[in-house]
């Protein structure tokens, strides 16, 4: 059994459950319309956090039925409190929502991704550890625990995540860069320089946020010659 070892994005709900994509802080980037990740942002550390993500066709009939209304606009509040800044308010609409609809991995989604933008990165790992009890096969979910599990200084847990994330989705070039990331934060800068050339091969060397990571990593290799 996979071990419960993540860009933050929020899942807006809407009742047709249609949607788009839009970005917020630090450096953002838009590539093309087949990126699931096509939205993101670079912060300070070099971690790469996916954005706002309007999901279109995410829910079957079933899963609509069985999802409360008020839990769908509680959390479509929260989106638009979080676009506004808002991340606090944003975090008790969500927190709202999830009591309505506790198993419901997109708004659970929302609520860790809230409280790893607020740095309450211990409860942070606690939402994302129970939505992959929920959806063990997200790659998303996995990754956003990797980079909730290295900031609360559990490095090895954090790796395992990211390898977990890459084998539900070896070729997401975010994840890629976020191991890479967190490997040369850990003083492992050959494996994180082979990783991040991984994420700009597949990329086509049109991802800038990679060659950012790259460039860091050589700069720090040089220091140490």
């Amino acid at each position: 059994m996979k071990k419960l070892f993540i860009l933050l994005t929020a899942v807006f709900i809407t009742a047709s459950f249609a949607g788009g994509q839009t970005s917020s802080e630090d450096l953002s980037l838009q590539t093309n319309n087949n990126d699931k990740n096509a939205a993101i942002t670079v912060n300070n550390g070099g971690k790469i956090k996916p954005e706002m993500q309007l999901i279109e066709d995410t829910f079957s009939s079933r899963d609509s039925a069985l999802l409360p209304r008020r839990a769908v606009e509680l959390n479509n509040q929260g989106v638009r409190l979080t676009l506004k800044k808002d991340i606090r308010g944003a975090l008790e609409l969500f927190r709202q929502a999830n009591s309505l609809a506790p198993r419901n991995e997109h708004i659970l989604f929302n609520f860790g991704t809230a409280l790893l933008n607020l740095k309450r990165d211990t409860e942070a790992v606690e939402a994302f550890v129970k939505l992959i009890e929920i959806a063990p096969e997200s790659a998303k979910a996995y990754n956003s625990l990797g980079l909730a599990l290295f900031t609360v200084g559990k490095t090895g847990d954090s790796f395992s995540a990211f390898r977990l994330a890459l084998e539900i989705s070896p070729h997401d070039p975010v994840i890629l860069c976020n191991y890479a990331n967190a490997m040369h934060h850990a003083g492992n800068e050959a494996e994180a320089l082979v990783t991040v050339n991984q994420a700009i091969k597949i990329t086509a060397s049109n991802f800038s946020p990679a060659y950012n990571i790259r460039g860091t990593i050589l700069f720090n290799r040089s220091l140490l010659v």
